[in-house]
This record gives structure tokens, C-alpha cells and sequence, in this order.
């Protein structure tokens, strides 16, 4: 009886600790920054390095005249994770949005070994796209075993997101250090500080050429 009693408790206990975690974890920068801008954006760029680097949103409302857009852009932003973002920003409930421009990514099975059980990674293997991406693995002429190592891949980053495994400390930061609630003129967004205005500081030349200089210093 003790026995069960214990088990119970550890297993309340657990659950609890992982709601607790998941309350804490902040989200990405580009959507933080979405949240202090969202019921004034009307345009959405969503993409790679491609979207990222080429959209200017300064550029672009002074050519138009009007409205509010925002790059959400992420360098290597692959399918999946494009396909999670948009999902999160549609249930957000923009008022004014009216054009979320994605970028024409290819259906990759495969995920760059160098990104595994980053946070930008897990973050996009919830229940339904994980489920697709192993529909997707199984319906694939891949060899037997490539499918196996595919799944128990995609497998291991969705229990991983689900238990918030090593996220204690992020989660720690997110309540103690809240998103920025006025990012006007900041360069430092995020819990951890370390994030930056995308695409919002000049043209892309302007921000290249600083790069540059900065570079050859």
C-alpha cells in the first residue's frame, strides 16, 4: 500500500512539476515579438534565411504606404517548424492581420543532425505534427531501417518536448525575466536577452554593411 501511495504521489508530483516548467518556458523570440506588436500587424513574413534576409518590413511599409509588417524569418527554418509557427501565430487572433506570406520550403523526412534536441527543434515536434512527420516516415520507400532510426528520432524529440526534459532552467529564467513589454528602440528581446529586432534596425543593405564593418574590426 505504502508502495502504490508513493507511486501516486511521485507520479502527481511529476505532473506537476511539468505543468509548472511548461508555464515558465518562454516562447521564441520572433513570436515574443509578435505578442508586443500584434494588434497593429497586418502582413506576415514566415520562411528561412531566404525570408529572413530579403524582407525588409521598413522598406516594405514605406513602398506600400501603409500598414504594419513584421519578418518572422528564422535562418534554417525548415518545413515542420514553419508549418508549428504558423499555427501559433494564427491562434494568437491578430486583429489586423490580413497576409501571412510563407516561403515555399521542401518536405524534408530528414533533420539536420546538428539541430537535434536544440529548443528551436522541439519546440515544432507536438502530437499532430509529430504523428504526420512518422505517417510521412512510414509511407516513404526509405529502407527498413532508415525508417526505424527516422522514427525513434522524431519519436525521441516529441517525449522530450513533452517532459520538458533539461528546460528547468529556461523555464526558471521565463518567470524571473519576463519578454519586454516596450521594444521600442530595444535590440535585446527575450528571457535571456540575447535576441534582436528582425530586420527593424534599417534596410538590409544598411544592416549588411554593418555587419561588414563589424566584421573587418
Amino acid at each position: 500500500m505504502r508502495f502504490l501511495l508513493s507511486c501516486v504521489l511521485f507520479v502527481c508530483g511529476f505532473a506537476l512539476a511539468n505543468a509548472v516548467i511548461g508555464l515558465g518556458l518562454p516562447e521564441s523570440v520572433k513570436l515574443e515579438l509578435l505578442e508586443t506588436k500584434k494588434s497593429e500587424v497586418d502582413v506576415l513574413f514566415l520562411g528561412s534565411s531566404h525570408v529572413l534576409h530579403e524582407f525588409d518590413p521598413a522598406l516594405f511599409d514605406a513602398v506600400r504606404g501603409e500598414g504594419s509588417s513584421l519578418n518572422m524569418g528564422n535562418s534554417g527554418m525548415t518545413l515542420p517548424e514553419q508549418l508549428y509557427t504558423a499555427e501559433r501565430i494564427l491562434s494568437m487572433e491578430l486583429p489586423k492581420l490580413k497576409v501571412l506570406v510563407l516561403e515555399g520550403l521542401p518536405w524534408e523526412l530528414e533533420q539536420n543532425p546538428a539541430n537535434d534536441f536544440g529548443a528551436r527543434t522541439l519546440a515544432w515536434h507536438n502530437a499532430s505534427l509529430t504523428r504526420f512527420m512518422l505517417d510521412a516516415i512510414q509511407a516513404s520507400d526509405l529502407p527498413k531501417e532508415k525508417r526505424q532510426a527516422l522514427t525513434l528520432n522524431h519519436i525521441e524529440h516529441w517525449w522530450r518536448r513533452s517532459l520538458h526534459l533539461a528546460r528547468g532552467m529556461d523555464a526558471w529564467n521565463g518567470f524571473w525575466n519576463p519578454a519586454f513589454e516596450d521594444l521600442k528602440n530595444a535590440r535585446n528581446l527575450g528571457a535571456a536577452g540575447d535576441g534582436y529586432w528582425p530586420l527593424e534596425v534599417g534596410t538590409v543593405r544598411e544592416l549588411g554593411l554593418r555587419n561588414r564593418e563589424s566584421f573587418l574590426k
